[in-house]
C-alpha cells in the first residue's frame, strides 16, 4: 500500500501519512484504531512495545510489510518454493548482520 492509498484508507493528506512514517508526528488513538481495521489487525499489534524504544510509525510500517508478505507467503502452496524463500529470507539478514569485509585495497 502506497501513502497515499493509506492516506486515503484513513482520510487523511498523503503528507500526515509520511509525517507518521517519518516520526515527525504521533499516531493519535482514533487514527490507530482506523490503521489497525484497514490492516486487519488488533489496535495492540500497531502499539509501540513498552520495553523498546521504537517510533510508532516506524512499528506500523514494519507491522505492515510483515502482514504483506505473510498474505503472499500464504498463497505459495509449494513447499520447495517457501522453504526456498525462508532461506533465501535467512541468508539475506545474516548478510546485513555480518560487518562488511576488510578493505583489501593495499595503501601506499
Amino acid at each position: 500500500m502506497t501513502q497515499a492509498g493509506l492516506g486515503e484508507s484513513m482520510g487523511l493528506p498523503c503528507r500526515q501519512v509520511r509525517k507518521y512514517e517519518k516520526g515527525h508526528a504521533r499516531l493519535n488513538p482514533e487514527h490507530l484504531s482506523r490503521l489497525a481495521n484497514i490492516f486487519q489487525v488488533p489496535v495492540s499489534a500497531l502499539e509501540e512495545p513498552g520495553d523498546m524504544p521504537r517510533d510508532a510509525a516506524a512499528a506500523l510500517v514494519e507491522t505492515a510489510q510483515l502482514l504483506r508478505m505473510t498474505k503472499a507467503f500464504s498463497r505459495i502452496r509449494d513447499s520447495r518454493i517457501r522453504d526456498g524463500l525462508i532461506y533465501m529470507l535467512e541468508q539475506m539478514a545474516e548478510a546485513q548482520e555480518a560487518p562488511p569485509p576488510p578493505d583489501s585495497r593495499i595503501i601506499d
